[in-house]
């Protein structure tokens, strides 16, 4: 005998993922409860932004506009459901940095990133319009979410710890001008009509992660 789908979904106040009648929330939202990002609200049973005092209905009811605690939603992973279809076909996601006007640092993710790039560059993302944006760092991970999880770290490194994201520009910087020189040495060593070996170099070696295990 099949067994009746369950009519229960997710604890948190957003997500109407169904689940089975012995959980409280999805897969996702567990994994968010786990890391901090969401708990439960203090007047009824669903779950919440960790960085608020009340759910949004609890909220509501209240008739108070409850403030955010001190850790911004800047810092939350992105998401978008447009992302998910396109996503299906690609395997390599960019975390980058861009270097704006005035010593000023940016973050993004994405899974285009020369694309990503003309977009800074002819103005099309507000956030960098007008300040010369320049591609400094960048690195590649797997999938969407190591992406965007990347993309939050940095932007909480860059408004907390500057000078850690200047070091890791400027020896980013130097291993790309160290393979440069290496593969323009090789091409004059090579024999005439030979092909030469090129150096080869994978941003993997230097990303966001190893400066997140300090």
């Amino acid at each position: 005998m099949a067994t009746r789908q369950s009519d229960k979904t997710c604890g948190y106040q957003d997500c109407d993922e169904p689940i089975r009648p012995w959980f409280d929330l999805c897969a996702s939202c567990n994994s968010a409860r786990q890391k901090g990002e969401i708990d439960r609200c203090p007047s009824c049973p669903k779950y919440k932004a960790a960085n608020y005092p009340l759910c949004r209905s609890c909220n509501a009811s209240s008739g108070n506009r409850a403030a955010p605690n001190t850790r911004s939603n800047r810092y939350e992973p992105e998401s978008n459901p447009k992302w998910d279809a396109a996503d299906q076909e690609g395997d390599v996601f960019f975390i980058y940095i861009l270097k704006l006007d005035r010593g000023k640092f940016y973050a993004g993710h994405t899974r285009e990133l020369r694309i990503r790039m003309g977009e800074h560059r002819d103005g099309k993302v507000k956030s960098t319009t007008g300040k010369n944006p320049l591609l400094v760092w960048f690195d590649v991970v797997d999938t969407r979410e190591e992406a965007a999880q990347g993309e939050a770290y940095m932007k909480e490194l860059i408004d907390k710890n500057e000078r850690e994201v200047r070091r890791m520009v400027n020896e980013f910087q130097d291993l790309v001008s160290l393979v440069h020189r290496e593969s323009t040495d090789s091409d004059s060593a090579s024999p005439a009509g030979g092909k030469a070996n090129k150096t080869t170099y994978s941003p993997r070696r230097y990303g966001y992660r190893r400066q997140a295990a300090r």
